[in-house]
């Protein structure tokens, strides 16, 4: 099995099952060069945990989605972006706003620019303490097919019993 999603920015806890199975279904990558030819999804890690609740945040959340912006550009076959994050549990909401303010941004450069519908998604695993679980949601998910959702933002809370689809869809429809 080839990995058919590249892993770049903070490398999170929640991402070793990802990257240590065998066969890994992720690979690491930067935002230059991804070594995979047909990756299906970008994955960009965000550790919010020693950024400060406001400018700081925000900033950090907009520098690692340019980074996985260029990254989908170059590649034709991705058609998710996830954005995923985790800081502490303070501030949740200013979080969760500032996430879905930069996810948006990214989905319509996507759809301007490259003319491809990429959906992006942000997880909060703020509280996760079962990375298999996640990991098996977020490769489920990449399996999906677009055109769901353009853009959604979820908590651990949202995908801990049920698919990431499955908290889409009970969000926002």
């Amino acid at each position: 099995m080839i990995p058919r999603i590249l892993v770049l920015g903070d490398v999170l806890e929640t991402f070793s099952p990802l990257l240590t199975q065998d066969p890994p279904v992720a690979v690491l990558c930067d935002d230059t060069a991804a070594p995979l030819v047909m990756p299906r999804a970008v994955v960009v890690g965000v550790d919010l945990r020693a950024a400060g609740p406001g400018r700081e945040a925000t900033r950090l959340l907009r520098e690692r989605s340019a980074a996985a912006a260029r990254v989908v550009r170059t590649h034709p076959s991705v058609r998710h972006l996830v954005i995923v994050i985790v800081a502490g549990p303070q501030h949740e909401m200013r979080r969760r706003r500032a996430a879905s303010a930069a996810a948006t941004r990214r989905h319509m450069e996507f759809e301007r620019e490259v003319g491809r519908d990429v959906e992006v998604t942000v997880l909060d695993v703020t509280g996760c303490e079962d990375a298999g679980c996640f990991a098996e949601r977020l490769t489920e998910h990449t399996l999906d097919a677009t055109g769901v959702h353009g853009v959604a933002v979820l908590g651990w809370s949202d995908i801990r019993t049920r698919s990431v689809s499955e908290a889409v869809h009970e969000a926002y429809f």
